[in-house]
């Protein structure tokens, strides 16, 4: 019983830890690059009203959610 429930455990517990991993990974990538500095700087650059932004990223989620569940998508 033991044997089994680790048997059935392990996958999940690996799974869990490369995403971890992953996800580290990629934020490390981000802030080393300076990305989102980047990208917050092209945002602000663009001298619209916030609700002109606001509308970009909706519009954005609404078409990404035809396609990807909603959890990835954040």
């Amino acid at each position: 019983m033991v044997f089994w429930s680790m048997w059935t455990i392990t996958p999940l517990l690996t799974g869990s830890f490369t995403m971890i991993m992953a996800g580290s990974l990629f934020s490390r990538f981000i802030t080393i690059t300076g990305l989102a500095n980047q990208l917050a700087n092209a945002i602000s650059g663009l001298n619209m009203a916030p609700i002109f932004i606001f509308l970009i990223v909706v519009v954005f989620y609404l078409f990404c959610g035809c396609f990807i569940a909603v959890m990835p998508i954040i």
